[in-house]
């Protein structure tokens, strides 16, 4: 029997078609009419049509969001620009991993965009990205979807397993709307991708015609997650042992898992050894152990875009970095009180301090503290839980077939060699658990998670009424994709985005590219200051001590600042009743009131036009060329 997915031929997936015998189509004129009636059907379980349609609307939804971008995106972004600067060196990074900033740098080399096509030239790599995605996706629903080839043709089966084909695809796009949009500018995508790629090839190891070829594909595939996200290094592995404590049943068994072993073990080296040589010690990254003491043992950022629940260190008030501390480089300490601090050099990047957060926070390890793990612990589950409510419709589903199976007394037996694909997925869970949970981070292993879990339930009912189940969730995702409207509302609503019209206030105002900044608070959104051309070199940690100052304590501030060339000092949501005189607010912003203080005699400040509070930004257009 063929290998390839049978649901992809008409005549599997039809009631119509599947039992009449061959001939018959040509000798009856009824069955063409049988046939045309068919045809919606067809469409509806093929996989071109749902790659097709899914293509058609990441780019819509890549066009709507040409000119986001997200906090994280700015450091990738930065990361791209310094590597056509200054060479692939720039592409390495403790915390960022380097594959999506490499995708972002090849395309600024060849297409060397404008500073106004910048944003949207990434956004058409993000729409690539998961034209890739969904590639890895279709190869994974027709192995895993597939019918052994030692089986055989049942119009039944394939009946049921053609209407998984929309089933599988709506879960794909709803999990790419909750949990990873195309429009995050994040590596996080990529991810997906791999691990899509990576079932596949697991199921395509499971069949008697598997050879080499898989085994170097899947440690390859796995690398390539490795590069893409760090955490993908202990989940490569993890998957690599469940492979071998359970083998797929093709020729090859252990052995094969061990040279897909290797291969990842020798590509992975070079990215490795340059992580090791930054460290002085064996590393696959610092992203594991950084994100541990952030948010297991809450030690306290420098990195002032991570808000966190928690006591700020004592040496952030009284400037006194004792020992307690451990910090290697912090950023330099401009005043006592408030607390300024400078981060200039030697780290690059529009908001250094997100730039390169290993460097700013190297020295207090991560250590495991029970208690501490356990809190993390907590909070984490609790995610879970509102994860939970999201998905409820599936778990009703899967609750409806496990009671129609134990009423016909079929005990739940799935295939013992693709055990892999729930326990990985429940393992990515699990390891995330322990550290910190976004959703983004497992979307691909929560469309994993349900698609094994509904392949094992089938056959549980009669055909019927797994259509009626599987429709009735189906109708769920669509809606919930949808949004009731909201989702089409949404992207036909024009709405220019804040750091646009944050830059375009700095530029009226008399900043210059090349100029530097400070902030007030927690950066909230960085790229502005890129869009303008210029740097944040300096933030004032604690908002409210500052705006408990003196007139007098302001002027000192304003000094220090002047004193290291910053030009103006960027606010966000000050306190009604404070007196703004010589603050210019920024109009037009959609979540915060922005101010600008600008360090310079009051005879110089500019003031924005009311005529500006309502008009689209066109900062970027105005922003001088960027080396390349």
């Amino acid at each position: 029997m063929n290998a390839k997915l049978t649901l992809l031929s008409p005549r599997v997936t039809s009631e119509e078609t599947a039992h009449p015998p061959a001939g018959t189509y040509s000798a009856s004129g009824g069955t063409s009419v049988a046939l045309e009636r068919a045809w919606p059907k067809h469409l509806l379980t093929s996989i071109p049509f749902w790659f097709v349609f899914g293509a058609v609307g990441a780019a819509f939804l890549a066009w709507d969001s040409r000119l986001s971008m997200s906090q994280d995106g700015l450091s990738y972004y930065d990361m791209a620009s310094e590597t056509i600067r200054s060479g692939p060196s720039n592409l390495i990074n403790l915390l960022w991993s380097p594959l999506y900033p490499s995708l972002i740098a090849l395309s600024l080399f060849l297409f060397r965009p404008s500073a106004s096509a910048e944003i949207p030239l990434i956004h058409i790599v993000n729409w690539l990205i998961f034209l890739g995605v969904s590639l890895a996706f279709a190869f994974l629903v027709r192995t895993w979807f597939a019918e052994k080839q030692d089986s055989t043709p049942n119009a039944e089966n394939a009946a049921r397993h053609g209407i998984l084909v929309p089933f599988a695809f709506w879960l794909f796009f709803w999990s790419m709307i909750h949990f990873i949009p195309v429009s995050l500018v994040s590596p996080d995508l990529c991810v997906e991708g791999v691990v899509f790629l990576a079932a596949g090839i697991c199921s395509q190891l499971s069949r008697p015609t598997s050879n080499w070829k898989n085994d170097l594909a899947l440690g390859g595939t796995l690398a390539l997650g490795y590069y893409a996200k760090a955490a993908m290094f202990p989940l490569a592995l993890l998957l690599l042992f469940l492979l071998f404590l359970w083998p797929p049943s093709g020729s090859r068994g252990r052995y094969g898992v061990l040279v897909a072993a290797v291969v990842f073990l020798l590509v992975s080296a070079p990215l490795i050894f340059v992580m090791s040589s930054r460290v002085g010690h064996l590393s696959t990254g610092g992203s594991g152990s950084l994100n541990y003491a952030w948010w297991v043992n809450k030690v306290p950022p420098y990195g002032g875009s991570i808000r966190m629940e928690m006591a700020i260190l004592d040496s952030l008030y009284t400037g006194k970095l004792d020992t307690s501390n451990g910090l290697t480089h912090p950023p330099r300490m401009l005043m006592e009180k408030p607390l300024i601090l400078e981060f200039r050099s030697p780290v690059n990047g529009t908001y250094p301090l997100w730039y390169d957060p290993c460097y700013w926070n190297k020295g207090p390890e991560a250590r495991f503290d029970l208690r501490q793990q356990m809190i993390a612990l907590k909070e984490n589950l609790l995610r879970y839980g509102h994860a939970f409510i999201e998905m409820s419709t599936l778990f009703a589903g899967l609750l409806v077939f496990s009671l129609l199976r134990l009423n016909r007394q079929m005990p739940v037996k799935p295939d013992r060699s693709r055990y892999w694909l729930l326990l990985w997925s429940l393992a990515a869970a699990a390891m995330y658990a322990f550290v910190h949970v976004e959703y983004r981070f497992l979307g691909g292993f929560f469309v994993l998670f349900w698609l094994a879990a509904y392949r094992f339930m089938l056959g549980t009912a009669e055909k019927g009424a797994e259509k009626a189940i599987l429709a009735t969730v189906l109708g769920s995702l669509v809606v919930s994709t949808i949004g009731g409207g909201e989702l089409l509302h949404h992207t036909t609503e024009p709405k220019s985005p804040d750091y646009l019209r944050i830059a375009e206030g700095l530029r009226t105002l008399g900043i210059k590219p090349g100029d530097e900044l400070a902030t007030i608070g927690y950066t909230f959104d960085a790229y502005y200051a890129h869009a303008a051309g210029t740097r944040i070199i300096a933030q004032i940690p604690e908002a409210d001590e500052f705006w408990g100052l003196s007139a007098a304590e302001r002027e000192k501030v304003k000094e220090h600042l002047l004193s290291i060339g910053t030009k103006a000092l960027v606010a966000k949501d000050g306190p009604r009743g404070f007196g703004y005189a010589d603050w210019q607010e920024i109009p037009g912003t959609h979540v915060n009131r922005v101010r600008v203080l600008l360090l310079e005699p009051s005879s110089k400040i500019a003031v924005i036009p009311e005529a500006k509070r309502d008009g689209a930004s066109s900062v970027l257009d105005a922003a001088a060329p960027r080396s390349r």
